[in-house]
């Protein structure tokens, strides 16, 4: 192998785990939602909006309570007029403060039971005995074993 044939292959790894999982197609789906730093209030982007979120917190603990009215987004300072020395409104940078990574429990399902090992363990799950009477996992529990589904059969038969 060529010196330059090296630097070719060199260049093919990816620098981040961030670059592997993207060519893999195995980044989770995640939405970022912004959530209020005072109430824990979220909000999901609005990708058709100029700034993917609300600057302040709208959320009301009950109809009659105030509006939380935290701010959400970061600023960048504000636009004071240095000539005539009034101060304005604060220019947001449109970066949430706090963060809530959100995934829909369809995608979360989905990667789940894609991972191979799961099969199996759900497989076997029925066959796991207590050792000793002593429970190692829920699967353990007499009563889970005992629940009947709708049509009067256990709600989970092999």
């Amino acid at each position: 192998v060529t010196h330059s044939e090296q630097a070719g292959m060199l260049k093919l790894i990816p620098r981040d785990a961030h670059t592997v999982l993207s060519h893999f197609e195995i980044e989770p789906d995640i939405v970022p939602f912004t959530c209020c730093p005072k109430c824990f209030a979220t909000y999901p982007p609005d990708f058709s909006a100029k700034l993917l979120y609300p600057n302040k917190c709208n959320f009301r603990s009950t109809p009659g309570a105030d509006v939380c009215g935290m701010s959400l987004l970061k600023t960048k300072g504000t636009s004071d007029d240095a000539a005539s020395g009034d101060q304005g409104e604060s220019i947001w940078s449109g970066q949430p403060i706090k963060l809530y990574g959100y995934q829909q429990m369809s995608a979360w399902l989905a990667r789940l039971f894609s991972r191979p090992e799961l099969k199996d363990y759900m497989t076997h799950a029925w066959d796991q005995k207590p050792d000793g009477g002593h429970w190692t996992d829920i699967w353990d529990a007499p009563g889970l074993h005992e629940i009947k589904g709708p049509d009067g059969r256990p709600f989970s038969v092999q």
